[in-house]
């Protein structure tokens, strides 16, 4: 998209611009418990996901 275009100018930058300062605000100052559990759970979840794909089991309820 062209930066002079009146999208990238008045719709897009500030959308990109307040929703990057919004997540920023949320998890750096004002949750950052909130964060740091984030960033230790998704590796934890993604080890615990390749595990079980490795062994063949199945996430489904009835073991099929």
């Amino acid at each position: 998209m062209n930066s002079e275009s009146f999208l990238y100018q008045f719709v897009l930058l500030p959308l990109v611009t307040f929703g990057g300062f919004s997540v920023m605000l949320c998890f750096v100052f004002l949750l950052p418990g909130v964060g740091n559990l984030l960033a230790v759970l998704y590796p934890i979840m993604t080890l615990d996901f390749l595990n079980q794909k490795r062994q063949g089991s199945s996430n489904r309820i009835d073991g099929t």
